[in-house]
């Protein structure tokens, strides 16, 4: 595919609001790791003011906030991850789509005819490219314009920040 392909700007433009969307919600789940970590390490400092235990019970203690920290890390990550190692996948392009065409109505139906076409280009006859390609240059010519960036939910993220940020006050509160 040539980079002045209208198909290719299309696509593109599609995978690159997949990959933002799936590098904000990958960076939420850092933040959301961080505060499981966080409230972690203020229970095992309450348990171990009020057990005062030995080295052995804090080494206990360490251990368990590690391991803890590291499988709330794999959990939270695992899914955004995998979802932005699968951005090439025709499926995707076609829900970021509909998501676009929700949200602008004028070229909703011009979009995803356009990625059906796109996917079923090898079984149309070599005459008909030329109208796939007008048909993509048309949508090219519509979504110009048009912002795909603003179908994405950042709600998540700040809800994420705000939660991070209040463990690790009371995580520097609790240790100062």
């Amino acid at each position: 595919m040539r980079t002045e392909d209208p198909i290719y700007h299309i696509i593109e433009r599609l995978r690159s609001v997949h990959r933002r969307e799936q590098f904000m919600k990958l960076h939420a789940a850092f933040m959301n790791a961080c505060s499981v970590s966080s409230i972690v390490l203020i229970f095992c400092a309450i348990v171990e003011l009020f057990a005062q235990g030995n080295i052995a019970f804090r080494t206990f203690l360490f251990a368990s906030w590690v391991i803890l920290s590291v499988v709330s890390l794999l959990m939270f990550t695992l899914i955004p991850f995998r979802q932005l190692l699968l951005s090439s996948s025709n499926h995707v392009y076609d829900s970021i789509a509909s998501r676009v065409g929700a949200l602008f109505t004028d070229i909703r139906d011009t979009l995803q005819n356009a990625l059906q076409l796109i996917q079923t280009k090898d079984s149309y006859p070599a005459s008909a490219i030329p109208f796939i390609q007008a048909a993509f240059e048309d949508v090219l010519h519509k979504t110009h314009e048009k912002d795909f960036y603003l179908i994405i939910d950042e709600q998540e993220r700040k809800r994420s920040l705000l939660f991070m940020m209040i463990s690790l006050g009371m995580t520097i509160m609790l240790f100062i």
